[in-house]
Protein backbone atom coordinates (compact mmCIF):
# COMPACT_ATOMS: atom_id res chain seq x y z
CA UNK A 1 0.00 0.00 0.00
CA UNK A 2 0.69 3.44 -0.46
CA UNK A 3 -0.28 6.75 1.43
CA UNK A 4 -0.43 9.78 -1.35
CA UNK A 5 -2.60 12.99 -1.68
CA UNK A 6 -4.13 13.80 -4.77
CA UNK A 7 -4.02 17.01 -6.32
CA UNK A 8 -7.59 18.59 -6.76
CA UNK A 9 -7.27 22.26 -8.66
CA UNK A 10 -9.34 24.64 -6.84
CA UNK A 11 -9.73 22.25 -3.55
CA UNK A 12 -7.59 20.71 -0.68
CA UNK A 13 -5.50 17.71 -1.35
CA UNK A 14 -6.89 14.69 -1.30
CA UNK A 15 -5.72 11.88 0.67
CA UNK A 16 -5.73 8.00 -1.16
CA UNK A 17 -4.36 5.10 -0.66
CA UNK A 18 -3.09 2.41 -3.19
CA UNK A 19 -3.28 -0.81 -2.92
CA UNK A 20 -1.46 -3.63 -4.71
CA UNK A 21 -3.37 -6.59 -4.71
CA UNK A 22 -2.38 -9.97 -5.37
CA UNK A 23 -3.58 -12.35 -8.46
CA UNK A 24 -5.21 -14.04 -6.24
CA UNK A 25 -6.53 -11.06 -3.99
CA UNK A 26 -7.85 -9.33 -6.79
CA UNK A 27 -10.88 -10.96 -6.85
CA UNK A 28 -12.08 -10.39 -3.52
CA UNK A 29 -11.38 -6.19 -4.51
CA UNK A 30 -14.26 -5.56 -2.97
CA UNK A 31 -13.86 -7.26 0.37
CA UNK A 32 -10.35 -5.60 1.18
CA UNK A 33 -11.54 -2.39 -0.17
CA UNK A 34 -14.73 -2.69 3.06
CA UNK A 35 -11.95 -4.18 5.47
CA UNK A 36 -9.32 -1.00 4.73
CA UNK A 37 -12.05 1.41 5.16
CA UNK A 38 -13.01 -0.39 8.52
CA UNK A 39 -9.32 -0.01 9.85
CA UNK A 40 -8.82 3.63 8.40
CA UNK A 41 -11.86 4.29 10.22
CA UNK A 42 -10.58 2.87 13.54
CA UNK A 43 -7.66 5.28 14.15
CA UNK A 44 -7.56 9.15 14.33
CA UNK A 45 -4.27 8.97 11.68
CA UNK A 46 -6.12 7.04 8.54
CA UNK A 47 -9.90 8.12 9.65
CA UNK A 48 -10.05 10.97 6.63
CA UNK A 49 -8.85 8.17 4.22
CA UNK A 50 -12.30 8.26 2.39
CA UNK A 51 -10.43 7.11 -1.58
CA UNK A 52 -8.88 3.48 -2.36
CA UNK A 53 -7.55 2.70 -5.70
CA UNK A 54 -6.55 -1.03 -6.21
CA UNK A 55 -3.73 -0.85 -8.77
CA UNK A 56 -1.69 -3.57 -10.72
CA UNK A 57 1.36 -2.70 -9.12
CA UNK A 58 3.45 0.33 -7.04
CA UNK A 59 5.73 1.96 -8.82
CA UNK A 60 9.46 2.09 -7.40
CA UNK A 61 11.70 4.10 -7.57
CA UNK A 62 14.49 3.22 -9.94
CA UNK A 63 17.41 4.20 -7.69
CA UNK A 64 16.08 2.08 -5.02
CA UNK A 65 14.14 -0.68 -6.20
CA UNK A 66 11.86 -0.79 -3.05
CA UNK A 67 10.93 2.84 -2.38
CA UNK A 68 7.48 3.30 -3.85
CA UNK A 69 7.36 6.14 -6.35
CA UNK A 70 4.68 8.60 -4.31
CA UNK A 71 5.29 11.38 -6.49
CA UNK A 72 4.48 9.22 -9.68
CA UNK A 73 1.28 7.66 -7.93
CA UNK A 74 0.52 11.24 -6.92
CA UNK A 75 0.59 12.63 -10.18
CA UNK A 76 -1.17 9.68 -11.58
CA UNK A 77 -3.91 9.74 -9.64
CA UNK A 78 -4.41 13.63 -10.08
CA UNK A 79 -4.89 12.90 -13.54
CA UNK A 80 -6.85 9.94 -13.34
CA UNK A 81 -4.51 7.63 -14.90
CA UNK A 82 -3.50 5.07 -12.29
CA UNK A 83 -5.09 2.50 -14.85
CA UNK A 84 -1.70 3.08 -16.62
CA UNK A 85 0.60 2.43 -13.82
Amino acid sequence: TALIGVDRPGRDVEPAMCVELTAGARTRGARVEADLRRMVAEHDATRGIERFEIIDHLPVDRRHNAKIDRPVLAKAASEGRLDTI
